[in-house]
């Protein structure tokens, strides 16, 4: 089947596009049953992703939730808002986190038939995001970047890409 991406079992390519029928039908194992409830819970309630994308540069990861709405969520912005305790903070609050602006998504792991696990290329790998994360990281994600880029200004800190 070709060079495979590590943890997916996928061809590796320019864009992981592994939830087109096509493919979903030529693989076995764990993601094709995670593939399969992806397309097959598209109506179900929280909303559950039809569609999940990584590009060719690992930066971008785009969600979309049948016709009605599809994000496009940098990994930085992923990173930094990940559902984990480190980030979140055990006991609420949270951890600015800093410095993650050249951060990529290396793999992304189906856990059970509610959430994917990213893992970041700074080793970061405890945060499930759920469907209803993913999707309120997409709706919320022009509030959230803002607060976001406000938290790091009243702390004295500058993003790379904004120096």
């Amino acid at each position: 089947m070709g060079r495979q991406r590590p943890g997916i079992g996928l061809p590796a390519t320019d864009v992981c596009d592994c939830l087109r029928p096509a493919v979903v039908a030529s693989i076995t194992g764990p993601i094709a049953r995670f593939q399969r409830l992806l397309m097959t819970n598209a109506s179900s309630s929280p909303p559950v992703p039809t569609d999940i994308k990584l590009n060719a540069s690992r930066s971008l990861l785009t969600v979309s939730f049948g016709d009605a709405e599809s994000f496009v969520m940098s990994s930085e912005y992923l990173r930094v808002f990940s559902p984990s305790a480190e980030v979140r903070g055990h006991g609420g609050g949270g951890t600015l986190q800093v410095g993650k602006e050249e951060v990529t998504i290396v793999d992304i792991l189906p856990v059970g038939n509610y959430a994917v696990r990213l893992v970041f290329s700074d080793g970061h790998n405890s945060g499930l995001f759920t469907w209803k994360v993913l999707n309120e990281l997409g709706r919320d994600q022009a509030a959230n970047w803002q607060s976001y880029l406000e938290r790091l200004a009243d702390e004295g800190h500058v993003r790379k890409a904004d120096a």
